[in-house]
């Protein structure tokens, strides 16, 4: 088995981080050294959003349930959790913003509500959800040992491989979306609200302002949903 791994500091043009302390997405984001990647960090961090996706994981096919839930107290974990998160932040914004972090940007974009509000998004956005499926294809391309040796080849031919290059790499590209369609990190579903004059779906009449979400699993491995001829549960790249 390979890995490819595409430092988020070479994406935004940050200056390299060490091997012995690789980027996180809560490093790029605040332009601190917070240890996550290496595990010198706080760990109720990652706890917390295990614990809530396993929540939303759930009772995401629950649609009721879930609009009632902004409608619920808050638990002394998720008050934690923000706190946390605000204190990140006010350690970063103590320091200016002289430096090329998200941050940064939003500092110069966004109102401080706006601000705050995004800094749950920087800190779970971009780690767990990565995690979950670069796992999910590393699964699959040693479940699919042909699929990996194509990728080996494609990838070894090229040398050192950087995120610009990672763009004349068809497979690769075909891999990663396999893996989004097979397993997609994010557990619920697209929501839409129907016209107000309703629809007609597969011989039944959905009234209008009715709120209709499909499940990614569901919609991705569906025959309606793209994947063709070929039979939706495999892992087949370039499909």
């Amino acid at each position: 088995m390979f890995l490819i791994c595409l430092s988020p500091s070479a994406v935004l043009g940050l200056p390299p981080t060490s091997s012995a302390n690789p980027c996180s997405i809560v490093d790029v984001s605040f332009g601190l050294t917070y240890g996550l990647q290496i595990g010198s960090g706080d760990p109720s961090y990652m706890s917390f959003v295990h614990r809530f996706a396993h929540i939303v994981a759930s009772l995401g096919t629950l649609r009721n349930l879930c609009d009632l839930l902004p409608y619920f107290p808050s638990t002394a974990d998720a008050g934690k959790f923000e706190g946390m998160n605000e204190s990140l932040l006010t350690r970063r914004l103590t320091e200016g913003n002289f430096k090329s972090d998200v941050v940064s940007y939003f500092h110069l974009h966004f109102t401080p509500t706006q601000l705050s509000a995004n800094t749950t998004a920087l800190v779970v956005g971009g780690s767990d959800t990565t995690a979950t499926i670069l796992a999910n294809c590393f699964r699959e391309l040693a479940l699919n040992q042909d699929k990996q040796e194509r990728l080996f080849q494609e990838i070894s031919t090229r040398g050192v491989v950087d995120v610009r290059e990672t763009k004349t790499l068809p497979y690769l590209r075909a891999v990663v979306d396999e893996t989004l369609r097979l397993w997609n990190a994010i557990p619920s579903g697209v929501q839409a609200v129907v016209p107000p004059d309703g629809v007609e779906v597969g011989g039944v009449k959905v009234p209008g302002g009715t709120v209709t979400r499909v499940m990614h699993y569901t919609l991705m491995t569906s025959k309606f949903g793209g994947a063709g001829r070929v039979e939706e549960g495999n892992f087949v790249p370039g499909r």
